[in-house]
């Protein structure tokens, strides 16, 4: 019995370990979206990218409203699929990070073209191909 026991805790400990490892590898952000607390908590995958939330509560919040929410993801894990900004089309900035509309990492010029991009990320798709 105290076999069974021991083995259960062990493979909860486990498991927990490995999820956790998960999260800060997977995900693309490493701020909640919604709280911007740490995103140490829970994933989703949103089309091509791992979300990741400090807690469950805000990773429902965006499952209810991934679209709205989506302009709050800063991504700071990958590499932006673009070479020039889909705005200007002048060379990239790799700290003006946001997500497109498929969930890719995309990088702008300069904040003010990264804010345009943040409220329409559709809008910009067909020049990021």
């Amino acid at each position: 019995m105290l076999d069974k026991i021991f083995s259960g805790l062990c493979f909860g400990v486990l498991s927990l370990g490995f999820v956790v490892t998960a999260h800060a590898a997977d995900a693309v952000n490493s701020k909640c979206p919604v709280s911007g607390k740490d995103a140490d908590g829970p994933t989703v995958t949103f089309k091509k990218a791992t979300i990741g939330f400090c807690c469950d509560k805000c990773k429902s919040k965006f499952e209810a409203a991934p679209t709205a929410l989506l302009a709050k993801v800063t991504p700071d894990n990958g590499t932006a699929i673009n070479a020039t900004c889909p705005l200007s089309g002048k060379d990239i900035d790799e700290d003006q990070l946001a997500l497109s509309a498929e969930g890719e990492t995309v990088a702008t010029c300069c904040g003010k073209c990264l804010a345009k991009f943040k409220v329409d990320p559709a809008k910009f798709a067909d020049k990021l191909k």
